[in-house]
């Protein structure tokens, strides 16, 4: 396999299927040599224009490359050739989707001991069901794609029309649409309204929540938004719904810059707030059932076992993602922090709504 070095900048470019087969054997190795990255195969010299004023040309035909998720929700943004599929990887990048794979080898014992559990009685036994595909040879984040596992839509009339909902999805979408047409500079752009833990109190940790890295990352925080955003904003109406939003998605932020102090790696995505909404929506309807697509079946699952593994998974890839060391590319304390947070204001809404009601029914 060849690789190409830029001499100047140390970026890597990678022909067609070369980086996948690259970065799958640096993740079999040590978690201790991830850190440390050394070129195996044979290397040639690269030229290549790094300016980040320029826009970066293909090595090999010439043509502007395009700006890319490598992976679903990874947020790290690569550049890709269309006609060759060549990808260029700027320094330090092939570092962190080492890091995002090696994740997935520490899972699997965790999914033979929860799919152990199934045929016993009780939740135990619908969890197992649920996670019984972490027993398969394959990468632990497959959960997390449509294939696999898939809420579809839940079985909770609104009483209004969600407009905060709505008008939140349209300029997620919108947004994205106009960064990856008309930026030329995406990661620029990224580095610029993205969160930023080291620099938090900046105008990022605001604009990182319109943000996204790429369709996938766009469409499944916006399915998750629509399916559990227009009952939440139906409890707690337009104006206190809006609020809670941006309330959850900064403290989020907060989190994760906690757990990130120092860095300048930026993150982006609604996923923070959203995860908010599911948590209010964990205590507002926790019985509701959610209708989820299995592999091929569609299954009724109550919201609070569904968003209750939702919630577990994210606390072992956070553990896990600390044990392997760096920042990692999914901002899994953001979703823990905005999940906290968003389940404690539910709770003291609803606190507060009973004691209004109390007050009400009280004799004059």
């Amino acid at each position: 396999m060849l690789i190409s070095v830029c001499e100047k900048c140390n970026g890597i470019w990678f022909d067609k299927n070369a980086l996948a087969k690259h970065v799958k054997g640096l993740a079999a190795n040590d978690h201790s040599s991830v850190g440390i990255f050394n070129l195996f195969e044979r290397r040639d010299v690269l030229e290549v224009d790094q300016d980040k004023e320029k826009e970066k040309v293909c090595p090999r035909c010439g043509l502007i490359l395009e700006p890319f998720n490598y992976m679903y929700d990874s947020n790290i943004i690569l550049d890709r050739c269309r006609k060759c599929m060549g990808l260029w990887t700027d320094p330090g990048e092939v570092e962190k989707l080492v890091r995002f794979m090696s994740i997935a080898k520490e899972m699997e014992p965790f999914g033979e001991t929860i799919a152990n559990l199934k045929g016993k009685p009780g939740v135990l036994d619908d969890l197992a069901t649920l996670c019984e595909e972490l027993t398969k040879p394959c990468d632990i984040r497959a959960l997390l794609y449509p294939k696999i596992i898939l809420p579809l839509s839940d079985e909770n009339p609104r009483e209004k029309f969600p407009f905060v909902t709505v008008s939140l999805i349209f300029l997620n979408v919108g947004i994205f649409l106009l960064s990856f047409l008309f930026i030329k500079n995406i990661a620029g752009f990224f580095d610029r309204f993205g969160l930023v833990p080291a620099d938090f109190f900046s105008i990022g940790t605001i604009t990182s929540m319109f943000l996204h890295g790429g369709i996938f990352h766009l469409l499944g925080n916006m399915l998750f938004l629509w399916l559990f955003g227009d009952n939440v904003e139906d409890r707690l109406g337009f104006d206190l719904f809006l609020v809670f939003y941006l309330f959850c998605g900064i403290g989020a932020g907060a989190v994760h810059s906690l757990m990130n102090m120092g860095s300048e790696i930026p993150a982006i995505g609604a996923s923070g707030a959203i995860s908010g909404v599911m948590g209010a929506y964990f205590f507002f309807y926790p019985k509701v059932r959610i209708r989820v697509l299995i592999i091929n079946r569609i299954l009724p699952v109550p919201a609070f076992l569904l968003l209750g593994c939702w919630f577990v998974m994210q606390l072992i890839y956070g553990a896990l993602a600390q044990y392997v060391g760096g920042a990692c590319n999914v901002a899994f304390f953001a979703h823990i922090g905005g999940f906290v947070i968003g389940a404690i204001s539910a709770l003291l809404y609803k606190q507060f709504c009973q004691i209004e009601k109390s007050n009400q029914e009280k004799p004059a």
